[in-house]
């Protein structure tokens, strides 16, 4: 009985382990493995953060001159009251029913496409869930 014990008790820890071992807090969301680009971090600031992919995709059309909906130049208006982005409700915020294509909320966006990979979509909800920060 004793060596079923141990045996269960080890099993347990390598499945632990294993499990440990694959999890990361630096912020990367890559579950594809795919590394055809830089991977989008769940912050707002940096090369390769969500305010700098919102800049390159999203504001050709929202900006503060022609809003097209709403306006996503800065977190401060990303975040505004009414804004696209609900921080601590990814399912609330806008932002994240047109990137998925909702089609209560319009068609997918950016309008037109090429559209942002599951996993940077992924990357901008968990974000958006952790309180979305100007960090």
């Amino acid at each position: 009985m004793k060596r079923q014990n141990r045996l269960g008790s080890l099993a347990i820890a390598i499945v632990g382990l294993a499990l440990v071992s694959g999890c990361s807090d630096s912020g990367d969301s890559n579950p594809t493995g795919n590394n055809t680009g830089p991977v989008l971090r769940a912050v707002w600031r940096g090369s390769e953060g969500i305010g700098q992919l919102l800049a390159q995709k999203c504001t050709p059309c929202h900006t503060s001159q022609n809003q097209a909906g709403f306006t996503v130049t800065s977190h401060a208006l990303a975040t505004q009251a009414n804004g696209p982005i609900v921080p601590g409700d990814s399912t609330a915020s806008r932002i994240i029913k047109r990137l998925q294509g909702d089609p209560n909320f319009g068609g997918q966006m950016p309008q037109g496409g090429p559209f942002l990979p599951h996993a940077d979509i992924d990357t901008i909800k968990a974000w958006i869930q952790a309180g979305a920060l100007d960090n």
